[in-house]
């Protein structure tokens, strides 16, 4: 066991007396999964999901402080006091400060989207949701939408699960959709069929 793990097992409870709904085996996924483990412990699971979504904004729309999380310039002692300042300026939950904390120790704050992400798929595993993700070449209008999502239900998503919707645009794709749900993926696009074209016509005869 690296020095990060048992640091994080030093200022975490045990994880043996909590049910984690997903198990990960990355590194992020060692934080995100005793960061879940303390918070359901104390009972604090709804408040630190807020404090993880205000993080994320933080992370997204300032970027001084993602530069200063991201960079290997800074030393040990000044990322710490860096990763408390910021859990007191979001007033964040304990649980969430001390994963600032640890991570900030470890010199691991550049993981910290990594560990937020993994964070995310706990949560969501928790809700036992499953994510979909449809990537359409422009904004799709609220009917297909509904009707991809009623499709998608009926093929893949069990009784008890419910989806989580994401949409994204990319326009290099030039029209129809691809809808990724889980390991799986369904490519309807216009750029998949004029590849399917381009590689028959380029057959021998």
């Amino acid at each position: 066991m690296n020095a990060a793990t048992l640091n994080v097992v030093r200022r975490y409870a045990t994880q043996a007396s909590v049910q984690v709904p997903l198990r990960l085996f990355s590194l992020e996924g060692r934080y995100a999964t005793a960061f879940y483990t303390a918070s359901v412990k104390s009972n604090t699971l709804p408040k630190v999901e807020e404090d993880i979504k205000s993080l994320k904004s933080a992370l997204s729309t300032d970027k001084h402080l993602s530069t200063f999380f991201a960079s290997p310039l800074y030393s040990t002692k000044l990322k710490v006091e860096g990763a408390k300042d910021v859990a007191s300026k979001l007033k964040v939950q304990p649980q969430t400060a001390n994963l600032l904390t640890v991570m900030a120790e470890n010199g691991r704050l550049s993981d910290m989207s990594k560990v937020i992400g993994a964070f995310e798929e706990i949560m969501a595993a928790h809700r036992n949701e499953v994510e979909v993700v449809i990537t359409s070449a422009h904004e799709l209008d609220a009917k297909v939408r509904a009707q991809i999502e009623a499709i998608v239900k009926k093929k893949f998503i069990q009784p008890k699960q419910t989806i989580r919707l994401v949409t994204e645009i990319n326009p290099s794709i030039l029209g129809g959709f691809v809808v990724r749900v889980g390991e799986s993926s369904v490519d309807l696009s216009v750029s998949s069929q004029v590849n399917k074209i381009h590689n028959a016509l380029s057959q021998p005869l």
